[in-house]
C-alpha cells in the first residue's frame, strides 16, 4: 500500500451520501514557511476569487474551513479572508473539533473545493468533489502524483488565474 492508498480507502470513492449544493468549499492554511508578503497575497486572492464567484449568481455560497487551531491557525487566515469579502453573510465558516465524520459530511456538501489543507485535498478527492488543489508543501505534490491527478493545482505563492478555473469547473459540474 502507498499512503494514498491507505487515505483514499477511508472512503467509498464518488459516494459522498449528500446532493452537492450550491457551495464552493475553501480550506485555508496558514503555512510557517512562507513571508507576511506572501501570505497576505494569498488572502488577498481567496477574498477575489470569493467575491468574483459570489458576484456571479444569488444562488451561490462559500464555505470556508479551518481544519487546524494549532500554531498554524487557520480560523486566523480566515477572519483576514472574511474582512476583504463583499457579501460575508452568504459565507459559512466550518471550524473543525474533531468530528471528521461531520467534516466529511460538509466536504461532501460542496460542488467544488479549493484545497489548501491536504486532508481536505484527499477528502475531496476520495469523495468525488471537483479539487483544485493549492500546494504548500512537496508531500501534497506526492500525493496528486501516486494518485495520477489528471486536473489542474496552483502553488500557494501563485494562485493566477484561480479564479478562472473555479469558474470552468463550477459550469462543467451544471451542464
Amino acid at each position: 500500500f502507498t499512503m494514498a492508498d491507505l487515505a483514499f480507502s477511508y472512503f467509498e470513492r464518488g459516494k459522498n451520501g449528500s446532493e452537492n449544493k450550491e457551495i464552493l468549499g475553501i480550506s485555508v492554511r496558514k503555512p510557517g514557511n512562507v513571508s507576511e508578503e506572501v501570505l497576505e497575497r494569498y488572502c488577498v486572492e481567496m477574498a477575489g476569487v470569493i467575491n468574483a464567484f459570489l458576484d456571479k449568481d444569488n444562488n451561490r455560497q462559500v464555505r470556508i474551513f479551518s481544519l487546524s487551531k494549532g500554531v498554524w491557525n487557520d480560523t486566523e487566515i480566515t477572519g483576514r479572508i472574511l474582512n476583504m469579502v463583499q457579501s460575508p453573510d452568504r459565507v459559512g465558516h466550518y471550524v473543525y473539533e474533531g468530528e471528521t465524520q461531520s467534516c466529511y459530511q460538509a466536504i461532501a456538501e460542496c460542488k467544488v473545493m479549493i484545497s489548501t489543507r491536504l486532508h481536505a485535498m484527499v477528502a475531496a478527492i476520495a469523495l468525488g468533489i471537483k479539487c483544485i488543489p493549492v500546494i504548500y508543501e512537496v508531500k501534497q505534490e506526492h500525493i496528486l502524483k501516486e494518485i495520477v491527478y489528471k486536473g489542474v493545482s496552483f502553488a500557494f505563492h501563485n494562485l493566477q488565474g484561480i479564479s478562472d478555473y473555479v469558474e470552468d469547473l463550477w459550469i462543467e459540474q451544471n451542464k
